[in-house]
């Protein structure tokens, strides 16, 4: 639990690779919708808009044990280093209730970019055909240590 990839291509063994967050989490240089705080946390300037480092969303098919089924899955940058930062995915059927955890979305694993980004991948947990309407949003919290 107290380990994460390094950001550093090979690691950088007795070294930290922490990158502090500085500024007002809610401010939004850019004017690109996106506040300060969460484009840290996924590695994303906040002089510059930068739609390529945004999460997104995709369709897939797959069996989860009840035959070939589409899933709605969203895809999250996470900047390594941004350890104050904490990113959680967030799904909705009406745009007013919000759920996460594993009742809601199962977590598909991450790919370790040489940028210093990790992809985070979750999915629905029901598929689209129970739920043909679903949405993702991404909160972003910063920690307090």
């Amino acid at each position: 639990a107290n380990w994460r990839s390094s950001s550093a291509p090979n690691g950088n063994p007795g070294a930290s690779d922490h990158i502090a967050f500085a500024g007002a989490p809610l401010a939004d240089a850019d004017f690109d919708g996106l506040p300060a705080l969460l484009e840290y946390a996924l590695g994303s300037p906040d002089n510059i808009p930068s739609p390529e480092t945004y999460p997104f969303v995709e369709i897939l098919n797959l069996d989860a044990g009840e035959g070939l089924q589409s899933y709605l899955a969203v895809n999250v940058p996470q900047q390594l280093g941004a350890d104050d930062a904490e990113l959680t995915p967030e799904i909705s059927t009406n745009l007013t209730t919000w759920q996460n955890g594993t009742d809601h979305l199962v977590f598909m694993g991450e790919t370790i970019g040489l940028d210093g980004v990790a992809i985070l991948r979750w999915r629905a947990a029901q598929s689209s055909s129970a739920h043909p309407q679903q949405f993702f949003r991404v909160r972003a919290t910063l920690n307090a240590d």
